[in-house]
């Protein structure tokens, strides 16, 4: 039971994201993590990639068979006092993956000033 409804989690999550009402902070101490905070509840979505810290040619070779972009992704529900009650790792392939691969690159980019920098040095670059 507990698995169906993490899945309407995941789902609700991500139609929220997407509406850009929900406010991501990095989770500090961890890589590629990032938490939603509610009254009495939080909620983390990460990523972790077996090829994270592997070198180029080892990705660029592993490109020519399959998707480089092999990772999974985790959404915790943590209660007030930061304990994990609940949680939903997922695989490619599975229900909940897309829903939260989106969630947590939209997580990413609200997180991070890759955009504004892009934007900044476009400006620059224009200008001359």
């Amino acid at each position: 039971m507990a698995k169906a409804r993490i899945n309407e989690v995941a789902e609700e999550l991500l139609k929220q994201a997407l509406a850009d009402k929900i406010n991501w902070k990095i989770v500090e101490g961890r890589e590629n993590a990032y938490q939603a905070s509610f009254p009495d509840t939080s909620l983390v979505v990460s990523r972790w990639s077996p090829l994270h810290n592997s070198p180029w040619a080892t990705v660029r070779d592993l490109s020519n068979s399959f998707s480089p972009d092999v990772a999974t992704y985790r959404l915790e529900v943590l209660n007030d006092s930061g304990e994990i009650v609940e949680s939903l790792l997922t695989l490619p392939g599975q229900f909940a993956y897309r829903n939260l691969r989106k969630v947590f690159e939209l997580a990413k980019r609200q997180t991070s000033p890759t955009e504004e920098s892009i934007d900044r040095v476009l400006g620059h670059l224009r200008q001359t």
